[in-house]
């Protein structure tokens, strides 16, 4: 499949050394993991941001949610908006998923792991 995934900050950045990865889940298995940053990459998701890759898996089967995932350095935190997947071949669908939660141990859910939903919007 191909497929253009975008992720969007909202209130605050990352730290600068914060890891962050996904993981697309369907009902026939997992995709590999997905590198958003890697610790000491300068890649910097200011609040606000937009970060955007093609991706592309094969054999998971239906897709039903998504595992964004944190590094658990204790300082580190993120505010997630928004995950977008779109199909970039017929059917061009599009699955929209709202997050609007902190990544972060010192905010309230205390998580740095989160499986969010898919809720599909069709274009």
């Amino acid at each position: 499949s191909n497929w253009q995934l975008t992720l969007s900050s909202g209130e605050k950045g990352c730290q600068p050394d914060t890891e962050i990865s996904l993981v697309i889940c369907g009902d026939r298995g997992e995709s590999d993991v997905y590198e958003i940053k890697k610790a000491k990459q300068r890649l910097r998701l200011f609040p606000t941001a937009t970060w955007s890759s093609r991706c592309g898996w094969c054999g998971i089967g239906e897709l039903y949610k998504l595992r964004l995932q944190m590094s658990e350095s204790a300082g580190d935190e993120w505010f997630v908006k928004e995950i977008t997947l779109e199909h970039l071949t017929p059917d061009f669908e599009l699955l929209r998923c709202p997050v609007n939660r902190w990544f972060s141990r010192l905010r309230e859910p205390f998580e740095v792991v989160h499986e969010v939903l898919l809720i599909e919007h069709l274009k």
